[in-house]
Parts: C-alpha cells; sequence; structure tokens
C-alpha cells in the first residue's frame, strides 16, 4: 500500500512539474509578447539552436583530440 501511495505523489508530481509551468506561463507569455513578439522571439531562437548545434559538434571533435 504505501508503494502504491508514494507512486501517486510522485506520478502528480511529475504532472504538476509539466503542466503547471504550462498553464502559468504560456498565458502570460503570450499576453505580454503578443503575436509578433513570440514570432521574433521563435526565429532568434531557432538560430540560437543551429549555432548551439554547430558548436556542439566542433566541441566534440576537439574534445577527441
Amino acid at each position: 500500500m504505501k508503494i502504491f501511495k508514494n507512486y501517486l505523489y510522485n506520478t502528480s508530481y511529475q504532472l504538476l512539474t509539466i503542466l503547471l509551468p504550462i498553464i502559468i506561463t504560456v498565458p502570460h507569455v503570450s499576453r505580454t509578447l503578443g503575436a509578433a513578439g513570440i514570432g521574433k522571439y521563435a526565429y532568434i531562437n531557432s538560430i540560437v539552436q543551429e549555432v548551439t548545434l554547430v558548436g556542439t559538434l566542433e566541441i566534440t571533435n576537439f574534445a577527441i583530440r
């Protein structure tokens, strides 16, 4: 019984850590930035992701040497 109770607590905690930021953060950010701001953020984030990917690949090559 105790294992099942701990399982339920752990599952509820994991769900809250995933859902609570989405429920609170997404509406606030969308109201604050607006559609144009979210688009700019997405564009800049995609550029940062590309640079990070290239940097990660290069670091791996140099770390082997």
